[in-house]
């Protein structure tokens, strides 16, 4: 591998490990959800139902809906109170992946032109 190709690994692995953080983080929320609502006898769907989980995504206005027990709808509320900071910080990964990947790939290259190795 060249000076490049390995700058450009090493430029990726700070954003890779942030989006990682940020998705065991949503992964530990979603399983106290579950608990809060296993607790109270409610069946949760956010894994299970695509269609909630896009609503959870996209259209967070329709994600509590009027039918859901007192169990589903504090744990929907859990979720949707962590839902923005989830999605910047995955934003801000991805954002670290590209510079970071990009800029150190174009280090690299610069120090092999520089050294001449």
């Amino acid at each position: 591998m060249d000076n490049g190709e390995v700058g450009f690994l090493l430029g990726v692995v700070p954003g890779v490990l942030f989006t990682l953080r940020n998705m065991l983080d949503q992964v530990r929320l979603v399983l106290r959800a579950k608990k809060v609502v296993r607790d109270r006898g409610e069946r949760f769907d956010h894994v299970d139902d695509l269609s909630a989980f896009r609503s959870f995504t996209f259209k967070s206005s329709e994600y509590v809906k009027p039918t859901d027990g007192p169990g589903v709808r504090e744990a929907k509320e859990m979720l949707l109170a962590r839902r923005d900071k989830y999605i910047y910080n995955h934003l801000k990964g991805f954002f670290l992946i590209v510079v970071g990947g990009v800029l150190s790939a174009f280090l690299g290259a610069l120090l092999r032109l520089l050294t001449g190795a």
